[in-house]
């Protein structure tokens, strides 16, 4: 599971729904669902808030069909298949986001949801 510090860091790559700028502060208390830790984020210029989660438990077991989409998914960097889902957020009703690490050369990277996996 990543700190609360990678996360932030991770999510600079991904721009603010509202004010589009990238800049954002994490809240460390966070709640448990039945697979995942949820955080929420807050953009530190316009204040926007959104949810960031972890999962707790495998996501072959809670979301099938997410897991077979990410590991059919190619990494940017060695071009081989397989990622595992570090953390995903949801920055708008419309925009899901999986921050990914490739199985094979461990680089991280990001993937914005197909709307079908999400909804």
């Amino acid at each position: 599971m990543p700190s609360v510090v990678e996360i932030q860091e991770r999510l600079a790559q991904i721009p603010c729904p509202i004010c589009k700028k990238s800049n954002f502060v994490m809240h460390p208390r966070s709640d448990q669902s039945y697979a995942e830790a949820l955080y929420t984020a807050q953009c530190a210029d316009c204040h926007y808030t959104f949810q960031v989660s972890t999962l707790t438990k495998p996501i072959h077991q809670t979301d099938p069909d997410v897991a077979q989409w990410l590991g059919s998914l190619g990494c940017p960097s060695c071009q081989k298949q397989g990622a595992e889902m570090n953390f995903r957020c949801v920055p708008s009703v419309r925009d899901c986001y999986y921050f990914v690490t490739c199985q094979s050369c461990r680089h991280p990277f990001y993937e914005k949801s197909p709307m079908e996996a999400f909804e």
